[in-house]
């Protein structure tokens, strides 16, 4: 619980499970301006273009202000408490479920595409 911040420069991230567990943890959050942090931060991380260092630095500074530190990891703590494991775990059973689904359906079509050219 002594981290000044966390700071990531990703330009693809799957999730953004370790800014959620920063900002639940009272860390501020200097990420990357990429949509899936855009989303997974709410607003509550401050957000910098990956394709230029000047900028990002310039978020790591703004960090340096006590102030700023402290707005930023308070606006952490409210955006990761809308976040829950049960909803989280729900939310993939139902992105299972619906690719589970889909593969039925493909895997029905190209039956009954095959069927058909075998009996023409």
């Amino acid at each position: 619980r002594k981290a000044t911040a966390l700071v990531t420069l990703s330009r693809a991230e799957g999730y953004g499970l370790p800014m959620i567990e920063a900002m639940a943890a009272g860390t501020p959050v200097v990420a990357s301006d990429i949509p899936i942090f855009r989303e997974v931060s709410g607003g509550a991380a401050l957000l910098a273009d990956p394709e230029s260092p000047q900028a990002f630095a310039a978020a790591v500074r703004e960090l340096a202000d006590p102030e700023c530190w402290r707005r930023v990891s308070e606006a952490g703590l409210r955006r990761a408490a809308e976040y829950s494991w049960e909803h989280s775990a729900g939310q993939l059973l139902d992105a299972a479920a619906e690719a589970v689904r889909l593969f039925a359906a493909r895997r029905t079509t190209a039956r009954k595409t095959t069927s058909r050219k075998t009996t023409s």
